[in-house]
């Protein structure tokens, strides 16, 4: 991994400009990264976050003691972290050799690759002191820990890319080994108690495969190739010079030896086009996700919560308040099967007075899917926006083709709809939301969509690298793309992150205010003469 990670460092002159420039004496990591995030319940909030050049530091050493249950003394490393709200949410240890592990439970005598760390913000400076940090880092280990990182954040005390504040004085100690195999421990510091969690060992990330100068020279041509022949955003980028890029990247490509590194040097190239619908992966790992920057403003156990009974069933959830307002949202990918369920979910609802459809997770799934539950708001097929592709064989763009969603089902839902939307609806929910707002009782709540293309054409690599190439402009009825920019509501419904809990997700309760005051007279159902289940055993 240390060798792979210094050919690195000769692809990274800008971020070694930036490293070298900063402070390079011992850092006070407590002082830097202060703690205002505290823990508040398994269900307390996830936070997003980040990291960059001005992250890494070197150690001189890095240890842990828990007594015989385990044990940690490294030698030199590199050391990643990682921030939220500028509280030091992870670590990634790299250390220039491997070290062994010392525990009784699992994986003693083994040889550490790796170490993944999550703590209380607070333990930063304990874990790390200033006696240890000598500076700036190897700048390679960025790439890395952001490898690392996306590979197990969705783990303890994360949910999907988001991250919990663990409990003070937890700490979660999580290795790769040289081996391919993961030692997992979390330690309660002040009980002094180790806990081993076996159900990680074959999970480890998979191992770098060797390649030559021509396997990383070819998938830096075939990429540069056809994005040259079918990316529909280059004019989004002028000042990018495209055709030199392909000539110095394919010298930088003399310098990789594994694939891995050859998928990183195409996700620096594809960087420069600044465009968050492109991605970059190696068989089943991402390499570079634009999905990552989505930003939720939503809270499912508060949802839950305030709703009372919620019925879920594939990716779809639904609800009735008291008052007779329906509740959709869809909570992931979405297939066939979540077509028949939202039909279902919308069938036992018929006769509410209004509907309200939140799309705040809905960014994953196929475009036919959103148009058919879309569909059943629409009583004529409706014209919604349009796509731009590039010319065949040219540079520039063909003329804008009208997207057309067609009305579906035995009736339509009449009443009004409400769309809560966030920088989660992305994508397939941004179609859909475009869809919907064809319906003649349409309003949109919430927050900026996330921005999101989903016209992207997946190009096979060689050496099982793979990546995305945005082929059409997405335009709204107006001519207009929101790629980057994101759909705006028709309402702005915004909240800091600390109103939401797990009792509380303030956005839908502004929703249900403006639902509530719809006049009494105003109030009819969804579908035509339907009444509810009680007044019909009224009569």
């Amino acid at each position: 991994m240390r060798e792979a990670r210094f050919l690195l460092s000769l692809l990274m002159a800008t971020v070694l400009a930036i490293v070298f420039a900063s402070n390079t004496r011992a850092q006070d990591l407590g002082a830097k990264y202060p703690a205002t995030l505290e823990y508040k319940s398994k269900k307390a909030p996830y936070y997003t976050w980040e990291t960059g050049p001005e992250h890494i530091y070197a150690l001189k050493k890095f240890s842990v003691d828990y007594g015989k249950d385990l044990k940690l003394r490294l030698g030199a490393c590199d050391l990643v972290i990682g921030t939220s709200d500028d509280n030091a949410m992870w670590a990634v240890v790299l250390p220039n050799r491997p070290s062994k592990i010392k525990a009784l439970a699992g994986g003693n005598g083994e040889s550490i690759a790796h170490i993944w760390l999550r703590f209380h913000p607070a333990m930063v400076g304990s874990l790390f002191p200033e006696k240890e940090v000598k500076g700036p880092g190897d700048p390679t280990s960025l790439y890395w820990a952001y490898r690392i990182a996306r590979a197990k954040v969705d783990g303890e005390f994360g949910q999907g890319p988001l991250l919990q504040v663990p409990p003070k004085d937890t700490v979660l100690i999580d290795m790769d080994t040289v081996d391919a195999l993961r030692r997992v421990f979390t330690v309660d510091v002040e009980k002094e108690k180790v806990r081993y969690k076996s159900g990680y060992v074959t999970m480890a990330m998979p191992a770098s495969v060797k390649a030559s100068k021509k396997d990383a020279g070819e998938i830096i041509e075939s990429a540069w190739q056809a994005f040259d022949e079918s990316y529909a955003f280059f004019e989004d980028s002028p000042e990018m010079d495209w055709a030199a890029q392909l000539d110095d990247f394919k010298k930088r490509a003399t310098y990789c030896k594994t694939v891995y590194d050859s998928a990183i040097l195409l996700h620096q190239m594809l960087d420069g086009l600044q465009d968050s619908d492109i991605y970059v992966g190696l068989s089943d790992e991402i390499v570079r996700n634009g999905f990552l920057e989505l930003e939720y403003n939503a809270r499912w156990d508060a949802i839950r919560s305030t709703l009372g009974t919620v019925n879920t069933e594939e990716s779809i959830a639904w609800s009735l308040t008291p008052q007779k307002v329906g509740y959709i949202a869809i909570l992931g990918a979405i297939d066939d099967a979540d077509v028949d369920t939202f039909d279902k979910a919308l069938e036992s609802m018929d006769y509410s007075w209004s509907l309200i459809l939140d799309l705040r997770y809905l960014n994953k799934g196929e475009l036919e899917f959103a148009e058919k539950m879309a569909g059943r708001f629409l009583a004529q097929d409706s014209l919604y926006g349009y796509l731009q592709e590039r010319e065949e064989g040219g540079t520039g763009l063909r003329e804008k083709v009208g997207l057309t969603c067609k009305s579906r089902g035995e009736w339509q839902y009449s009443a009004p709809i409400y769309l809560i939307l966030g920088g989660g609806t992305a994508a397939v929910g941004e179609q859909f939301c475009l869809m919907a707002k064809q319906a003649p009782k349409c309003t949109t709540m919430g927050s900026p969509t996330g921005g999101f293309s989903l016209n992207r054409r997946r190009v096979d690599l060689p050496g099982g690298v793979w990546m995305t190439i945005p082929v059409g402009r997405d335009l709204d009825l107006d001519g207009n793309s929101w790629k980057g920019k994101g759909l705006q509501p028709d309402a702005i419904v915004e909240f800091p992150d600390e109103e939401f809990d797990s009792t509380s997700d303030p956005v839908l309760y502004r929703v249900l205010e403006d639902v509530l005051k719809t006049p009494w007279e105003d109030r009819i159902a969804g579908r035509e003469g339907a009444v509810a289940p009680e007044a019909k055993e009224g009569e």
